[in-house]
């Protein structure tokens, strides 16, 4: 699937916002993310936070840290316990490069397929929120096996 946030042009409007689109995708048991970030943005803010929240029947929570368009640092929360990045083996990988990619096995979610989860991704700068995705709460994605016949 793909979210795209309503962007809103003209003299009178804010900066340009972090995030241009999210993909979002799975397989029998992983799901995939990826989080397209706007160049002018990745050049004119040196530092800044990318917090993802990940929720099936078990929570995920994820804080990367990205100084100069590297990733510096991730922290990571499963319900409300920190957890080490290296303890969760192959089930959670992150990169970044211009964009970020992320996959999470359906364990750490609590979830199997055919069930929902939702998500939620937020920019951070100098502890302030500067974009939230989307902005009125949770995307909820199905994690279905069968394609959708229209």
């Amino acid at each position: 699937g793909v979210y795209s946030p309503a962007l809103v042009s003209g003299s009178m409007h804010g900066p340009v916002p972090p995030l241009d689109v999210v993909y979002y995708g799975h397989s029998d048991s992983v799901l995939y993310l990826r989080l397209d970030l706007n160049r002018v943005f990745l050049q004119s803010h040196p530092e800044f936070e990318i917090r993802l929240a990940l929720e099936g029947a078990e929570r995920l929570r994820l804080q990367a840290h990205v100084r100069h368009a590297e990733l510096r640092a991730t922290e990571l929360w499963k319900d409300d316990a920190a957890v080490a990045r290296e303890s969760l083996g192959d089930s959670f990988e992150i990169a970044l490069g211009s964009i970020l990619e992320l996959r999470a096995d359906y364990s750490l979610l609590g979830v199997n397929s055919n069930e929902y989860l939702r998500l939620q991704v937020a920019v951070w700068e100098n502890a302030i929120p500067i974009q939230v995705l989307p902005q009125d709460g949770w995307l909820s994605v199905r994690l279905q096996t069968e394609s959708i016949n229209w």
